[in-house]
């Protein structure tokens, strides 16, 4: 009995740690070129062993499909606009596709589309609903182009909700908005505030079992000169930890996968190529 005993503590502090892994254990594996297709890649959703990411503003609206070494395997035309597609998120069997880019101040209304994953594996891509949403906090129109806290890039699935996160050009303090993904039309306002991060936030991702949520982003300074940074907050959005990507660039998009690693992917920019990357935690 005592040895059962022992046995299971055991095994239950490897599960505590590895649910529980911080930031500092995390380190980078390995990088991948991305396709070119895939150049501007501004989301990321872990889905199974497979990757799923999609292009900003510019670029078609299609849905590409990664293997680990960040070659398509497939890709979708989606049946819906990309007006400057964020991020995208899964859960339960759903993709996200977060439409909230506003980089130049100049929109209002962003949108979240919903698809079902078995929709994009057959070839067909079509909306399951959309949520159309508005920053009730900020009602100062028009702003000087990436100079303002109208803009988002970042979102993430937590508990049958989808929470985004502010870019906040002018004053690198993150603002949180909780999502209904079943309401058609929404003002939002912010439920926390995030202001001692290295920059703003570009990616999200929720991991449920640490109730963690993984940020990557860079400072506001802007191109060419970006420092990447990735962070790890709290259920309440407390900054757990935060980490320099040093010697990375344009990092736009996280997620975790069954394994608890992290992956994560850098639109390619002057003198660095878009890239996917791998951290997991040191043993």
């Amino acid at each position: 009995m005592v040895r059962r005993v022992l046995s299971w503590l055991m095994l239950s502090g490897v599960c505590s740690s590895a649910l529980s892994a911080d930031l500092a254990r995390y380190e980078v594996i390995a990088q991948h070129k991305l396709s070119a297709q895939v150049a501007e890649t501004s989301g990321l959703a872990c889905v199974g062993d497979s990757k799923y990411t999609i292009n900003d503003s510019g670029n078609p609206a299609i849905i590409y499909q990664l293997d680990d070494q960040g070659q398509v395997i497939t890709e979708v035309t989606a049946a819906i606009n990309n007006r400057d597609w964020e991020a995208l998120s899964f859960a339960d069997g759903q993709l996200y596709i977060a439409d909230i880019g506003n980089n130049h101040a100049n929109r209002r209304n962003m949108v979240v589309y919903q698809l079902t994953l078995d929709s994009v594996r057959k070839g067909i891509a079509a909306e399951v609903s959309s949520t159309t949403f508005e920053f009730a906090d900020y009602d100062t129109f028009p702003v000087d182009s990436v100079h303002h806290d109208v803009d988002a890039e970042a979102m993430a699935f937590n508990q049958e909700q989808l929470i985004v996160f502010s870019k906040s050009w002018r004053t690198n303090v993150a603002r949180a908005y909780r999502i209904d993904p079943n309401q058609t039309q929404q003002r939002l306002m912010p439920i926390a505030t995030i202001d001692n991060l290295p920059g703003m936030i570009t990616g999200a991702h929720y991991d449920a079992a640490s109730k963690n949520y993984w940020v990557v982003g860079y400072n506001s300074k802007g191109l060419p000169k970006l420092t990447p940074f990735i962070a790890q907050l709290d259920d309440s959005f407390n900054v757990v930890a935060t980490k320099d990507l040093t010697g990375f660039g344009q990092v736009e998009a996280i997620c975790m996968d069954k394994q608890r690693h992290l992956w994560l992917t850098q639109e390619q920019m002057l003198f660095k190529p878009a890239l996917l990357i791998q951290m997991a935690p040191k043993l």
